[in-house]
C-alpha cells in the first residue's frame, strides 16, 4: 500500500482538532485515520507554510499574506541566518584551497623527485640532465 497524500481539506481538519483539542487527540487521528506518522504530518504542515505555529498560544494560525509582493518578518530572518551561515563556507573554502595548494605541491615535488635524487648516507645529489632535457627544462649550472 503506497503513501496517502493528505487532501487541503483534510489537513484544516487535523489544525482545527489540533487547535481545540491538543496534539495528542490529534496524533491518534493522523495515524488511525490516514496511517501517518504524526510529525511527518507536522513537518508537511511547516514545508507548505500555510500555517504557522504560535508558541505561546500553542495553536495554528492560519498565514494571512500569502504570496504578497513583500517579505515576512520570519522570511527576512530566515534570509539573514542563511547569508551568516556563509561565512564558515568562506572557512571551508579556505581549508579547501589550502588542501588544494598542498596536493600541487607535492605533485610538483614527485615530478623533481624524477629528475634529481638526494642520498642521505653519501650526501650525493644525483641530477638526470638528460631527461630534464627531454621534458623540455634549459639547464643551466652555477
Amino acid at each position: 500500500m503506497g503513501k496517502y497524500k493528505m487532501k487541503e481539506q483534510e489537513i484544516d481538519e487535523v489544525i482545527t482538532i489540533i487547535n481545540t483539542k491538543g496534539h495528542e487527540h490529534a496524533a491518534q487521528i493522523v495515524t488511525q485515520k490516514y496511517g501517518m506518522n504524526y510529525q511527518a504530518f507536522k513537518n508537511r504542515v511547516y514545508r507548505e507554510g500555510k500555517y504557522t505555529y504560535n508558541r505561546t498560544l500553542k495553536k495554528y494560525e492560519l498565514v494571512e499574506n500569502q504570496g504578497g509582493e513583500f517579505l515576512s518578518l520570519e522570511e527576512l530572518t530566515l534570509q539573514r541566518k542563511v547569508s551568516l551561515s556563509g561565512t564558515s563556507l568562506s572557512t571551508k573554502s579556505l581549508n579547501g584551497l589550502e588542501a588544494l595548494l598542498q596536493d600541487l605541491i607535492k605533485e610538483r615535488l614527485l615530478e623533481y623527485n624524477t629528475f634529481i635524487q638526494f642520498d642521505r648516507h653519501t650526501k650525493q645529489v644525483s641530477i638526470n640532465l638528460s631527461y630534464l632535457k627531454e621534458q623540455g627544462y634549459d639547464v643551466k649550472t652555477l
